[in-house]
């Protein structure tokens, strides 16, 4: 009960956190604290997955791979303050992502040849640029989302689009988490994948959808005219 307890209070006062962030990036700040924000989950987020593989067996190049994905990251944010850049940039930055994807597989080809250890060296460089994709890349669609209809200037606060979106899939997510929480704390049985997180089940996997599901439709019908 404790440590259920416990688990509870760190959700809790994780998403209240992460609720004032959003509502200070949306309402009050200028976007690109929204891009600072972003930037500082990307590395965060990176610093976990290696964290998680690396106790798995599955080694890494973490410090490539947490500069490259902030570059990454970076390469996004450009793109989307593109509006506010020279026209003789635009392309140049349209092509920046794949650019330093194709120069971080580069760099972490030629980091393996010195490795002494050659046996693992093909899969160090899989998973280091498998945590670039999964975190930073996923992240560059949340910029997307934001900056898609009404791009801001740097100092400008978010537009109303933006916000509205990006709040509706923080509330999705947090729902979703929050409902597989609680469910899976009370009647999982059936554990989700044993190896990588023993406390998942497929009863609080199932609840989360719905939970999902049951916010995005209680946002539509409150945004419906």
């Amino acid at each position: 009960m404790n440590i259920a307890l416990t688990s509870l209070h760190k959700r809790v006062l994780s998403g209240l956190g992460f609720g004032v962030v959003v509502w200070a990036g949306a309402f009050a700040l200028p976007s690109v604290f929204d891009c600072a924000v972003l930037l500082l989950f990307a590395v965060i987020g990176l610093h976990e997955f290696y964290r998680l593989s690396a106790g798995m067996e599955m080694p890494a190049f973490r410090g490539l791979g947490i500069a490259g994905g902030a570059l990454l990251l970076l390469a996004g944010i450009a793109r989307a303050y593109e509006s506010v850049l020279p026209a003789t940039w635009w392309p140049a930055v349209e092509e920046s992502g794949l650019l330093v994807l194709f120069l971080l597989l580069l760099v972490l080809c030629v980091r393996s040849f010195y490795d002494l250890d050659h046996r693992h060296s093909v899969r160090a460089v899989a998973v280091t640029m498998l945590g670039v994709l999964y975190v930073p890349f996923l992240l560059g669609f949340l910029l997307r989302l934001l900056f898609r209809w009404d791009p801001p200037a740097p100092l400008e606060v978010m537009p109303g689009t933006g916000c509205t979106l990006g709040l509706f899939l923080v509330l999705v997510v947090k729902s979703g988490d929050m409902g597989a929480f609680f469910i899976g704390r009370r009647w999982g049985r059936h554990q989700l994948c044993p190896h990588l997180s023993p406390k998942k089940t497929w009863e609080g996997f199932v609840a989360g959808l719905f939970a999902s599901t049951a916010a995005a439709l209680a946002v539509m019908a409150c945004l419906k005219p």
